[in-house]
């Protein structure tokens, strides 16, 4: 695992937009503390470093994208965009006629659901009690 380690999964700074991201497809994000932030960001990079360095380019390809591409009509990034049309954006490339960018951004969606639902804490404050060996047997 220690060459897994070495991989690069994205910058600090795509991963502050990843945190913003975060906030905007998981509104409770926005209250999470650093240390919850962490976790969050680690739980991704973790998940990413099992992929192929494709697939890691790929998700930094479409960070990339999420954050610019709006800029082409608001002439500003993406986290710079009134909430509103952050999320109006969002929900446009969740139900994108391209299957590429629906396929990406749930790919991306996933991913901070696993960080910010993954947390131990969080889980047992929702009540989300899965079974570690049953697939998806409930056990609360």
């Amino acid at each position: 695992m220690a060459m897994a380690d070495n991989k690069k999964v994205f910058s600090d700074r795509q991963a502050a937009f990843l945190q913003h991201l975060a906030t905007r497809m998981v509104p409770e994000a926005r209250d999470l503390n650093a240390a919850q932030r962490r976790r969050l960001r680690m739980t991704i990079r973790l998940m990413l470093r099992r992929r192929s360095g494709m697939e890691r380019l790929q998700v930094r390809l479409f960070l990339f994208v999420i954050r610019w591409l709006p800029a082409l009509r608001y002439l500003r990034p993406f986290e710079r965009m009134p909430e509103s049309a952050q999320d109006r954006f969002l929900a446009f490339l969740e139900a994108a006629p391209l299957k590429v960018i629906r396929a990406g951004f749930w790919g991306l969606k996933t991913l901070v659901f696993m960080g910010y639902y993954g947390q131990a804490d969080i889980a047992k404050e929702i009540h989300y009690t899965p079974s570690l060996h049953h697939g998806n047997e409930y056990l609360g």
